[in-house]
């Protein structure tokens, strides 16, 4: 079983919810892995004014097949709160 565009929604009705209540909260994502790009998550964090802060991160010291590709990964955490 895979995470997949039915979880990442309802992932974010679950935050949604839990910002309605007045609850703060913080989510760690990637934006951008390989040649793949979320923009579920980037289109909901920008439309629900979140704040997105990149990480920086350096997976090149990794030794599996996925970090010698040469696309760059953009990790973020994303949160309702400053």
């Amino acid at each position: 079983m895979s995470w997949n565009h039915l979880d990442e929604k309802a992932i974010h009705t679950f935050l949604d919810t839990a910002t309605s209540l007045g609850l703060k909260w913080g989510m760690s994502n990637f934006i951008k892995h390989k040649d793949k790009v979320n923009e579920i998550t980037e289109n909901w964090a920008i439309s629900n004014n979140y704040n997105i802060y990149n990480i920086k991160a350096d997976y090149s010291k990794l030794t599996t097949k996925a970090s010698r590709i040469n696309e760059p990964t953009i990790e973020v955490l994303i949160t309702n709160y400053n």
